[in-house]
């Protein structure tokens, strides 16, 4: 694989999780969203229509600078901090 110079930029296609879970037909409830999406886990979460669907449990990276954020949404939306697995946080229904 070829590396890129460190400045260089990427232009790559970009789909809100809801459109992708939809095109694939996932059912609204299903059990386990795990995102690994090096540092903008809160971004992906984002495109994700919580009222709509409803993941037992949501599996999200550890990065400092979002905790707060990516925290305050996914318990807005009624989820809590189930616990944490290395650098993973597991949030459930409340």
């Amino acid at each position: 694989m070829r590396r890129l110079p460190d400045n260089a930029h990427v232009l790559v296609r970009v789909e809100r999780l809801d459109t992708l879970l939809a095109k694939h037909g996932i059912p609204s409830e299903f059990g386990m969203l795990s995102i690994d999406a090096e540092g903008m886990d809160y971004e992906v979460l984002l495109g994700l229509d919580l009222k709509k669907w409803r993941p037992r449990l949501i599996v999200t990276e550890g990065y400092p600078t979002k905790n707060k954020c990516k925290g305050e949404y996914l318990t807005a939306a009624g989820y809590r901090l189930g616990g944490h697995c290395a650098e993973n946080a597991m949030w459930v229904p409340k």
